[in-house]
């Protein structure tokens, strides 16, 4: 069984809600891992939706028990799972709230805060440059 898709937008959303590279890849290893236990017909046919679902799933319920474990702040976790999920890989606002355990309602609303914080967060990162 080949594992390299998972390095492709697994990693990506890992590192994006952990901003850890060395944690994303933990994770990237631990769902695989609890996968491959538990579900291994996820892993068979990782390019349907609903596999890619439980995936997304899986590895933000991980990053969540792993830095609540180091007494950091998961709060903004689901946030930012929301927002990369909506926003680059095109996922409903259905989707989004199953994931992240969201009420459908405030999807949107998610989406379009994280994306005026990220414009801000440029705006002020290129004024400090010039």
């Amino acid at each position: 069984m080949n594992l390299k898709w998972l390095g492709q937008d697994y990693f990506q959303f890992a590192n994006y809600i952990c901003e850890d590279d060395l944690l994303a890849s933990e994770l990237i290893i631990q769902a695989a891992h609890n996968l491959l236990l538990d579900r291994p017909e996820v892993l068979r046919r990782p390019e349907v939706r609903d596999n890619k679902i439980i995936i997304f799933k899986l590895i933000l319920t991980l990053s969540k028990r792993k830095l609540a474990s180091y007494s950091r702040n998961t709060v903004d976790l689901s946030k930012r799972a929301v927002f990369f999920l909506g926003s680059f890989l095109d996922f409903e606002d259905s989707e989004c709230a199953y994931i992240s355990d969201m009420p459908e309602a405030h999807i949107l609303k998610t989406i379009e805060e994280f994306r005026y914080k990220v414009f801000e967060g440029n705006k002020v990162r290129n004024e400090f440059r010039a």
